[in-house]
């Protein structure tokens, strides 16, 4: 069964399908005891070493700290919790494999220089809650397509980097 699983999410992957992931990894949680033991291997133990293919961050977690992944090449996805609320400056510098991220409704700011560097990531998605996104965070990244929301309060002001000239916006209501 731990072939088929990581044959499953390889594929996922393959097609850049995170939500489809998520999907499938939320299901495998529910699905019981011995999905569970399965799911457990994809869970992040904190060790940068172990930081390759597909992590998922457990539930409960609040924040990713500083350089928490930084120069995990070998990072292709993240699963990030929905009690995600920040991530840290420069948490995922010079992931060169990373190529997609789905924010969690719950994140409301990103650190300076976060995501500097990522030179496979094309496209986001970003939450609802989103107030900041702080210097650099982007910067060095071949950004192709966002998803944003469009809100009506004011928010905070996006810094972005100069590599966004070329991007296709797409607005979610």
């Amino acid at each position: 069964m731990m072939n088929e699983l990581k044959n499953t999410v390889q594929k996922l992957l393959e097609t850049g399908n995170i939500a489809g992931m998520v999907k499938f990894l939320k299901s495998l949680a529910a699905a019981g005891k011995e999905a569970e033991n399965i799911l457990d291997k994809l869970y992040y133990d904190g060790d940068k070493a172990n930081a390759k293919g597909v992590i998922v961050l457990r539930d409960g977690i609040k924040s990713i700290s500083a350089e928490e992944f930084k120069d995990c090449k070998d990072l292709q996805a993240i699963v990030l919790p929905e009690s995600l609320t920040y991530i840290g400056e420069y948490a995922f510098y010079h992931c060169a494999n990373l190529t997609s991220v789905k924010f969690p409704d719950s994140l409301t700011s990103i650190g300076s220089g976060a995501f500097r560097g990522c030179t496979n990531l094309t496209s986001l998605r970003f939450s609802r809650n989103l107030n900041a996104i702080y210097g650099s965070a982007f910067d060095n990244c071949p950004i192709k397509s966002i998803e944003y929301y469009v809100r009506t309060e004011p928010i905070l002001e996006y810094y972005f980097g100069s590599d966004w000239e070329d991007f296709e916006k797409t607005i979610l209501d």
